[in-house]
């Protein structure tokens, strides 16, 4: 149902009906725009995590090669992240265990 359904829908209730439901309409949509702040908060911690968790996995990378050798850098940067944040999302999205 679009917007202009729905306020069709309301005001085709009676008078003393529409006051109830525009208040549950602005009830729905205050917590739709909590749920979307929330999850944009949520993924700027998430990318934030995933940098720092790539920062270890690439300062780990570098004692290995300085302890047992091999070519220095990664292949691609970019699905670094990726991989470092893939066991998380298993875990709260893929009902997948950690270990």
């Amino acid at each position: 149902m679009g917007t202009d359904e729905l306020i069709q829908a309301i005001e085709a209730l009676p008078l003393e009906k529409q006051e109830e439901a525009e208040t549950f309409v602005h009830a729905l949509s205050q917590d739709f725009m909590a749920q979307v702040s929330f999850w944009k908060a949520a993924e700027s911690v998430f990318a934030k995590q995933a940098k720092l968790l790539s920062e270890q996995v690439l300062r780990l990378h570098e004692n290995s090669l300085r302890l047992f050798g091999g070519s220095p850098g990664i292949r691609d940067r970019g699905l670094l992240g990726g991989n470092v944040i893939q066991p998380r999302n298993n875990y709260f999205y893929g009902g997948a265990d950690l270990f």
